[in-house]
């Protein structure tokens, strides 16, 4: 479960024109969380955990 105020490691689920898509690798919540573009490291790829 993603819990705001909090660090967490989480997975990218899917990278677009925007950013990246992030949710928990072990309790999946049905909400990703948008990583902003320019908040993105450059060589991350889907199923990486930042």
């Amino acid at each position: 479960m993603i819990e705001l105020g909090k660090t967490q490691k989480l997975q990218v689920v899917r990278k677009t024109q925007i950013g990246a898509y992030l949710n928990s690798k072990s309790d999946k919540s049905k909400d990703d969380v948008l990583l902003p573009q320019n908040q993105v490291p450059q060589d991350i790829e889907a199923g990486d955990e930042i």
